[in-house]
């Protein structure tokens, strides 16, 4: 069965958190994984990071990164200086998953997440170009220190250069290297994909993340999607990877701006509470 996690940004407002009590809370509720945001991780010492992963490794949390690169970090940006900076950011993030032993970086890696095409003064072909090559490098370097870097496809209103399962896929292929793979989410699919189960067979044995939250990113299970045809998609395409809720109910703070979370999603329930329900509508779904 797969391993299934949560983000911890559905109990903060905030991403730049201590992770440490996080790693008691999902092993208390019964999670396999704890995904956390890899922007803190880089600037953590050497001694804080192996604290922190000898402690999951005591618990048997898996951890994962998942990481938006910043808009002024633009690796798709037609200015050069802006482009340099983002690959050197996340090849610091790199490094660090892999001084880590996290098995991958996750997330919108392609482009500046919540960053606007009209900035640009080019065209998406233009920076598609750009991306292409600034992937490239940061590719071979994810190569040589054995990590995987999954691409999450989001919707339009995050970013312009990536918003459709078939979109990654072409990405990837233009890229051309074997440590690429897709990650696909379910509340962008919702806004996006014609088929929430065609994106996910579309994306095959390529899909290499799959995150999981409601029409109104609220955990699974309390809205409308089509969760038994996405897991039985999930299925036919054998995937072995982790399936990770990313529920955002809380508004305010630097989270609840960017993610655009202006009333509280969920007022007055018990936030684990309804995790441990999402957790087992998920586990329930796979052993069907």
């Amino acid at each position: 069965m797969n391993k299934i996690g949560i983000l911890y940004g559905y109990w903060c407002t905030e991403w730049d958190v201590d992770y440490m009590p996080y790693l008691e809370k999902v092993k208390q509720l019964g999670f396999d994984t704890l995904e956390i945001n890899t922007f803190r991780l880089t600037k953590m010492s050497d001694a804080e990071i192996e604290h922190f992963m000898g402690r999951a490794k005591e618990l048997q949390i898996d951890v994962l990164g998942v990481i938006g690169v910043p808009a002024n970090l633009d690796p798709a940006a037609p200015d050069a200086a802006v482009r340099k900076a983002g690959i050197d950011y996340e090849m610091n993030l790199i490094r660090t998953c892999a001084k880590a032993g996290i098995p991958c970086a996750s997330g919108v890696l392609y482009s500046g997440w919540l960053s606007r095409l009209e900035t640009h003064g080019a065209t998406k072909a233009e920076c598609w170009k750009h991306s292409i090559s600034s992937m490239k490098e940061i590719s071979a370097l994810a190569e040589d220190l054995g990590v995987q870097l999954n691409l999450e496809v989001v919707n339009r209103f995050e970013n312009y250069l990536i918003n459709t399962c078939d979109e990654v896929m072409s990405y990837i292929a233009d890229v051309g290297s074997p440590v690429l793979h897709a990650h696909l989410d379910t509340f962008h699919m919702n806004i996006e994909e014609n088929s929430m189960s065609g994106a996910i067979l579309a994306a095959g044995s390529r899909l290499g993340h799959f995150h999981v939250g409601e029409n109104n990113r609220k955990p699974p299970g309390t809205g409308f999607l089509p969760w038994k045809e996405m897991i039985q998609a999930l299925k036919q395409i054998d995937y072995q990877g982790q399936i990770v809720m990313e529920p955002f109910v809380l508004s305010g703070g630097t989270i609840g701006r960017e993610i655009s979370v202006y009333r509280e999603l969920m007022p007055g329930a018990d936030l684990d509470a309804e995790a441990v329900k999402s957790l087992q509508f998920l586990r329930n779904l796979l052993i069907a």
